[in-house]
Formats: C-alpha cells, structure tokens, sequence
C-alpha cells in the first residue's frame, strides 16, 4: 500500500537532506584538511634541517682543503669549488624552504660561503681557511637559528 506524500514535503525533506550532507561534508573536509596541512612549525623544522644539511657540508671543507693543501687524497682545487658549489647549493635549498627571510638575512651567509670558495681560489693557508669556514658556518647557524658547531674552525 502506498502512502501519499504531499510535493511540498518531499521538497522539504530532500532539501534537508541535502543541507545536512553538504554540512557533514564541509565538517569531515575542513578537519581533514587541517589535520593533513603543514603548519608553520613544520616548515621552519625544514629549513632549519636544510640549513644544518649546509653547515655539515661546510663541515667536512676543511678535511678536503688539508689534502689539497697537503697533496693527498687527490683533492684539487676543481674539486673544493664543486665541494664549496655543493654546500652553497644545501644553502640556496634551505632559502627556498624558508621564504620568511629577507634578502638582508640571507646576505651574510652568502657572502661567507663566497668568500670561502675565493679561499679555495686563491689557496690561503689552512688557519686562514678553517676562519673563513667557522665564520660562514656561524652565518648560516644564525641565519636559521641552528646552534654554532663547536667542532667547525
């Protein structure tokens, strides 16, 4: 046997039926979307880690100029551009996940890691060399707010 229904609450029904799917479906997107989305803590933990990535390449400079300088482990000065080109990149990578910083912040660590591929360039002594390291590793520590590494310089 079939139930009569009048049009109007068919209407009445099937629009709140409607409404009430199109709330529960804005509620379960608007919770995904902020439990899925990256917040501002997690991109600062990004650049930072990108930067640390830099100051450990800065890091293992002064081993590579000891055997350049030394004439062992074949290190030439091709080699300390491309190795001081690598941790200028590890650094362009860290600006990139930090747009946040200005280009003034962004000057001093450049122009360290720039001064120490003109080092390598010109073939200052092993003291002069591991300054200019320990000086541009501070740069990009401060830069990023990474603790100093006391085993750089």
């Amino acid at each position: 046997m079939a139930v009569y229904m009048p049009a109007g609450r068919r209407r009445r029904r099937t629009v709140i039926v409607v409404a009430v799917a199109v709330a529960v479906a804005l509620a379960a997107g608007f919770l995904l979307g902020r439990g899925t989305s990256r917040g501002i803590d997690d991109a600062v933990a990004d650049a930072k880690d990108k930067a640390a990535v830099a100051v450990s390449a800065l890091a293992r400079l002064p081993i590579e100029y000891e055997q350049k300088v030394g004439g062992t482990g074949g290190e030439t000065e091709q080699t300390m551009v491309e190795s001081v080109d690598a941790a200028s990149a590890r650094l362009v990578d860290a600006f990139d996940a930090a747009p946040w910083l200005t280009r003034t912040q962004k000057n001093a660590a450049t122009d360290a890691i720039a001064a120490v591929r003109a080092d390598v360039q010109r073939g200052v002594s092993r003291e002069e060399f591991r300054t200019d390291i320990a000086d541009a590793s501070k740069a990009v520590a401060s830069t990023f707010g990474l603790p100093a590494r006391a085993d750089i310089g």
